[in-house]
């Protein structure tokens, strides 16, 4: 089953304690909010409550109830998260041992099961393969011995290979992991390279289960999509086995978890609208789908109490504009958890859409406000797909790396220094475009090879934000990009250390081709704490870049052209401090920097925090979502091309280039514009 208008959704969850006439009940309520698709927890415990005894009983209720209301149901398999009566964990979401060979039979025996059972089901839409898939690999024998083959075979056999990055001299891949822990002090002197390693192996071995779960489910079932929901995309999991650039190579497409109250606490509260666009765009640019299908498969639907990072609660307006916000930016289903409670456990009665007494809340009638817009204007949506950007952030799992080992006690984002600065840099950087009006795509760093051969001779904007260490033929891969029309645009050190934190001083060279400038030294002060004030040039924050030549801001930037592009270097912490700070006289000059090609063709013609403009391209031309935030009654929008403009109520309007129109707002400080693209006015 599948749905070319972009949809809404929601989790169903279902306890211990529903019953099959309790679960018929509930999707014939969100048929009648006007939800699409439900997703589902096959919780093992419930399907296989003693061993070899299934029991599909109340998860069939939902799938055969949802086909008679034409909606799809999304399974999310929990292979990893035994039953009870197993006795190897301690909850329903617990992972169990995945080293256990025995278990992973008995888990490939559930997948078998489950997948075979719903297969053939007319509601079925697609597969989730494990609920934001995360592992920090225990530090066992066995996961030791795992790590011990990794690098055998990332360092192709060679034990010398791999001993020039130690401080340890093995003789044999098997005495790799032999000093952990055994010293009585590990000072911070000690080498960083083998914690790098095992960090890239947490995430090699988060993968290769992933793959073992989707190899199962495609055995048994051929027809149906799979997809995996990553989470908190703006911080460091790695440690954790994430890497959404990685799982993407495991699935068919990509969602994510987006909750503003676990993955957008190092945001304002009054950016948390702008962080779900952040995490939408994400999806956009790693999703492997050929058409660039994504979902939000998560997204809050109602009060965290004791669960998250913070106690809130989405007011209807929110829940409306965080929907048109992942819609605007692609996404072609939005997934709330969830529609009803867990009675039990961590989140017990938190998270619902609906009142406790079953009831609509008001967040489920603004859900369900959005999805009947989406039926209303069915004709503007319906082919619709993300909007191709021409400005890029450049992000880069090894920099990201050797930040969380570098510094292990410092999570706070008011620290430039701190351990998730990469992520930091690399969300401030996207939250000082979207300030701007721009749409922002993402590449990471081993992708950009494929990003500069498909865009030679194109003038795109990278920007490449906090990344003081990257991989051998990066710069030059950067430089390769500038030469062939491409605009850089970097900040601090860039590239300064290899992933395993070596210092790489021979690449000054490529400093000096691609900067124009050699990085000759870095001076940091004291208050590195302290923002600077909001001046026009930036002032540094935490450093300074020192080179030897003049420029247009002594000791703080350089411009440089090379070839039929140019790059800039901004020489210190820049982007990283909009994380913070909205800083609009650094904005206005920041946008000089920029060519005019950044811009979309019908933008925001004053654009600032709160406000926002995403677009959507459709055969016709466009389609725009306008989001306010501020109490803005209207807003005003300027288009580059000739153009007719639809409202919402059917009013057109023709423009030419430099054109402006107010657009009036509705309650929720939304608008929708369905733009045609014409030659003249004639």
């Amino acid at each position: 089953m599948h749905f070319t208008l972009p949809c809404i959704g929601s989790q169903l969850f279902i306890n211990k304690t529903t019953t099959p006439d309790e679960a018929r009940d509930w999707v014939e309520s969100m048929h009648r909010a006007g939800l699409k698709l439900i997703r589902l927890f096959v919780i093992w415990d419930h399907v296989e409550p003693s061993k070899g005894t299934w029991d599909f009983s109340t998860y069939d209720a939902v799938f055969d109830t949802a086909a008679t209301c034409g909606m799809g149901v999304v399974p999310t398999l929990m292979s990893v998260s035994p039953p009870g009566w197993m006795l190897k964990t301690g909850g329903a979401q617990s992972v169990a041992n995945l080293e256990d060979a025995a278990f992973l039979e008995q888990s490939g025996h559930y997948i078998e099961t489950v997948v075979k059972h719903w297969a053939p089901h007319p509601a079925l839409h697609s597969w989730i393969l494990w609920n934001e898939a995360s592992r920090i690999p225990p530090d066992t024998p066995a996961t030791r011995k795992k790590f011990r083959e990794y690098l055998t075979s990332r360092f192709a056999g060679d034990l010398d290979a791999l001993n020039r990055t130690l401080f340890q001299t093995y003789t044999s891949f098997d005495q790799i992991g032999a000093s952990r822990g055994d010293g009585t002090m590990d000072l911070e002197f000690s080498g960083f390279a083998e914690k790098v390693y095992w960090q890239e192996f947490a995430v090699a071995d988060l993968t290769a289960h992933l793959h073992r779960i989707a190899h199962h489910v495609r055995t048994h079932d051929s027809t149906h999509p799979v997809h995996v929901n990553p989470h908190g995309l703006c911080s460091y999991v790695q440690h954790a086995g994430q890497s959404v650039w990685r799982e993407a190579a495991c699935v068919d497409f990509l969602g994510c978890s987006s909750h503003p109250v676990w993955h957008s606490s190092r945001f304002g509260r009054e950016r948390w609208t702008r962080s779900l666009g952040i995490f939408a765009d994400i999806m956009r640019s790693a999703t492997p789908d050929p058409d660039g299908i994504f979902w939000v498969t998560e997204l809050q639907g109602g009060t965290t109490l004791h669960s998250a990072d913070v106690a809130d609660c989405p007011a209807p307006a929110e829940i409306e504009r965080w929907l048109w916000e992942g819609i605007g930016a692609g996404a072609k289903a939005s997934i709330f958890w969830c529609y009803n409670w867990r009675d039990e456990g961590f989140e017990a009665g938190e998270w619902h859409l609906t009142r406790l007494d079953g009831s609509p809340s008001p967040r489920l009638r603004a859900a369900t406000r959005v999805a009947k817009t989406l039926e209303r204007h069915a004709d503007w949506f319906t082919s619709a797909r993300p909007y191709a950007p021409r400005v890029y952030i450049l992000r880069s799992d090894a920099a990201e790396r050797l930040a969380w080992v570098e510094r292990q006690d410092d999570p706070d984002p008011a620290d430039p220094r701190n351990r998730m600065r990469p992520a930091d840099s690399a969300a401030g950087a996207a939250l000082l475009l979207a300030d701007l009006g721009l749409e922002t795509g993402y590449v990471e760093e081993a992708g950009l090879p494929a990003f500069v051969a498909d865009r030679a001779g194109e003038e795109f904007v990278l920007l490449a934000p906090g990344l003081e260490a990257l991989s051998d033929g990066t710069l030059d891969l950067l430089s390769t990009f500038v030469q062939r029309g491409g605009h850089l645009i970097a900040d601090g050190v860039i590239g300064w250390k290899h992933p395993t934190g070596h210092l790489a001083l021979e690449r000054q060279p490529l400093w000096k081709t691609l900067f124009g400038v050699p990085l000759v030294d870095v001076e940091a002060f004291a208050g590195a704490r302290e923002l600077s004030a909001d001046q026009a040039p930036p002032a540094p924050w935490g450093y300074r870049v020192v080179t030897d030549s003049e420029t247009d801001t002594p000791g703080l930037l350089t411009r440089h052209r090379q070839g039929r592009g140019s790059a800039v270097w901004v020489q210190t912490w820049f982007f990283h401090r909009f994380l913070l700070d909205p800083a609009p006289k650094i904005r206005e000059w920041f946008i000089n920097l920029l060519p005019q090609t950044a811009h979309a063709p019908i933008r925001l013609a004053h654009s600032g925090p709160g406000t926002r403009l995403r677009l959507l391209t459709t055969e016709e031309g466009f389609t725009a979502v306008l989001i306010d935030e501020t109490g803005n009654d209207t807003l005003t929008v300027t288009v580059s091309i000739p153009c007719q403009i639809t409202l919402e109520n059917g009013a057109t309007h023709r423009m030419e280039p430099s054109d402006t129109l107010d657009i009036h707002l509705n309650h929720s400080g939304l608008a929708l514009l369905s733009i045609a693209r014409s030659v003249s006015n004639d």
